[in-house]
């Protein structure tokens, strides 16, 4: 089981070698609870992977970042599977939302490449102004898990359309790489005891009675994301391995064959690192040996 850790390990060395992205880009934020986005409430954690039982829905901001310059437009194409997220809602920080953009100028479509597609156009003639760490919000979108599984959601400018355009007339859209994120119903394992205590019989001036307790049932939840089980949903760690997923692996064809490689084999050595804490250790410190280069390569 020690090779396939070593082949994630090695996997995520290779990814060193792809340049992360720079410039003008796209950054999501999930409004996690205590997190209401927006202009001034955000928290701009900028996740861009959440877990969601199906059915169930989430809302994410999704932001124009790094700009060096007010931008009179701006917006994104979003391209994702149908059959395993849909998108509920979209309010752009217009008025809608309290926000910078002018409404007359925004412009929603559904579908406009046809299903698993959607548009958004924003703009505002008098120019918007970057927030202190050179970021503008867009709008606010609600996505609803409908089948199990993972599903990649994508983000990139609008096809044969100026979107991001600055005061200065620059058009940012060539040097804006796809954005991807990741929804999923987080890959668990559930098992089930259950357990039925025998039956009494007591007899009494002749008298014979029966009593059967309900069976009881333990029910135990096992999570299968190697960084969270290791270090938890919400830990540095975690938010770093993450943000190189997202800003260096996924910008390459070979990294994102990383990636599925990766969740492809994270649930076998989650799996092996359950009641064997000699191994748990030996995989978290090959993770953390690995760490500090990968915060250089995301620098």
């Amino acid at each position: 089981m020690k090779n396939f850790t070593c082949i994630a390990a090695i996997a995520l060395l290779a990814g060193l070698l792809i340049s992360p992205a720079s410039g003008v880009e796209y950054a999501t934020d999930f409004l996690e609870p205590g997190n209401p986005g927006g202009v001034s409430g955000s928290l701009k954690t900028f996740d861009d992977e959440w877990t969601i039982e199906t059915g169930h829905t989430v809302d994410m901001d999704i932001w124009v970042a790094n700009l060096p310059e007010k931008i009179i437009t701006a917006g994104f194409f979003i391209d994702y599977d149908e059959s395993m997220v849909a998108i509920v809602n979209c309010d752009a920080y217009d008025g809608a939302l309290p926000g910078p953009w002018d409404a007359d100028m925004t412009n929603k479509v559904d579908n406009p490449s046809g299903p698993g597609t959607y548009m958004v156009i924003l703009g505002n003639l008098g120019s918007v102004s970057p927030d202190s760490g050179g970021d503008i919000p867009m709008a606010k979108i609600t996505f609803s898990c409908i089948s199990p599984g993972g599903s990649t959601v994508t983000f990139r400018p609008v096809p044969d359309f100026d979107t991001i355009v600055g005061n200065s007339s620059t058009v940012y859209d060539p040097q804006v790489a796809l954005h991807s994120i990741t929804m999923f119903q987080e890959n668990q394992v559930t098992t089930t005891t259950t357990s039925s205590p025998p039956s009494t019989t007591t007899t009494s001036s002749g008298i014979t009675s029966s009593t059967t307790s309900s069976p009881s049932t333990t029910t135990t939840t096992i999570k299968r994301c190697l960084s969270e089980s290791i270090y938890g949903g919400y830990a540095e760690e975690t938010k770093l391995l993450r943000h190189f997923r997202d800003n260096v692996l996924r910008q390459t064809a070979e990294g994102r064959e990383l990636i599925n490689l990766y969740y492809l084999w994270s649930p076998v050595i989650v799996s092996a690192m359950e009641g064997n804490d000699e191994f748990r250790t030996w995989v978290k410190e090959l993770i953390d040996d690995v760490l500090p280069v990968i915060q250089e390569a995301v620098e």
